[in-house]
């Protein structure tokens, strides 16, 4: 169930009467309308008004566990976490964030994320709610596919890698996603980051701790798109003067930023720019909302695959697109 305001989940719940339910995250989706993270774990705990039986949380969550014993006053529940003591835990976890144990069980996933660590814990969980064989619940989160536009691999024709998470972004999905595209290997690495939307007051602060995201993860490229971005430009151009540099510009250049501000008016400019820097073995993330100006963005990456004809391109840079919302964070 999805909200992005006080009494969704509610008039949900009431028409589902679900008889699990689960809290994976409170992040700052939808901050905007709610005004706290405090309240976003309040319209999430709406879920309790309808439902009929236990809640898994997050325990490694900050705002649910330090909030666990009044969610235990409202309904049972079972925890789940890597660092806090919780019913089911994530144990023994590989370098490559793709294999662990949970209660002595191996388990694989194919995606190496933390962000897919606990949605294979509430997968585990839910199916031995559900009296599902162990060795089925193994196989399930093993062999899983993720939905269109969330980590979707995509590989353009001159070689680079496209990884496609468009749908929905937040502060949380774009930590995630930064962390899959620095694990990934690639000649080069560049995120190209659109608005964060429903943020309200808190737009400024929110952008801003994306550019510190950015500045603390090994990029070779940023490129930016959008109009709440302006302060991520800020925040980049105050913390990294001398790296800093317009995508036209930086063609040819080893540098590790890339800044490119960029209005709906240029759009095509856009695409012209992004040509000229990606090639064969580079990883690229996107992280926007979704919303008219991002399709308009998705239009553009489809005609970036049919351009590269060449997959000798002597421009060989690494690009990779966030929008992390695939585990869905809220």
């Amino acid at each position: 169930m999805g909200m992005n305001n006080f009494g969704e989940i509610s008039f949900l719940t009431n028409i589902a009467k679900p008889t699990i339910a689960v809290i994976t995250n409170v992040g700052t989706a939808h901050i905007g309308n709610l005004g706290s993270r405090e309240n976003i774990m309040k319209a999430k705990l709406e879920i309790i008004e309808g439902l009929n039986g236990p809640l898994i949380i997050n325990n490694d969550n900050d705002i649910l566990h330090d909030n666990i014993e009044y969610i235990r006053s409202l309904n049972k529940i079972i925890t789940i976490g890597i660092d806090n003591d919780s019913d089911y835990m994530a144990k023994d976890i590989n370098s490559d964030l793709t294999e662990f144990k949970i209660d002595n069980n191996n388990i694989k996933c194919n995606i190496g994320n933390t962000a897919f660590i606990y949605n294979s814990l509430v997968a585990y969980v839910m199916g031995i709610l559900c009296n599902v064989d162990i060795e089925n619940i193994k196989k399930g989160i093993e062999t899983f596919k993720l939905t269109s536009n969330r980590l979707e691999f995509k590989k353009l024709k001159n070689g680079a890698t496209l990884i496609d998470d468009t749908y929905n972004a937040s502060l949380d999905s774009i930590k995630s996603s930064l962390e899959l595209l620095i694990k990934r290997e690639g000649k080069r690495k560049i995120a190209i980051i659109g608005d964060v939307l429903e943020l309200g007051t808190f737009s400024k602060n929110l952008h801003e701790e994306i550019g510190k995201v950015l500045l603390n993860s090994d990029l070779d490229y940023i490129i930016t798109i959008g109009n709440e971005t302006k302060y991520t430009d800020e925040y980049l151009k105050n913390n990294k003067p001398t790296n800093m540099y317009v995508i036209h510009e930086a063609t040819g250049i080893p540098v590790k930023i890339i800044k490119e501000f960029i209005k709906d008016s240029r759009l095509e400019q856009m695409q012209d720019g992004i040509k000229t820097c990606i090639g064969c073995g580079d990883i690229i993330v996107d992280d926007s909302k979704y919303c008219p100006k991002c399709m308009e963005k998705a239009k553009i990456l489809k005609q970036l695959n049919n351009s590269f004809e060449n997959k000798n391109d002597e421009i060989k840079p690494k690009m990779h697109f966030i929008n992390k919302n695939s585990g869905r964070k809220r």
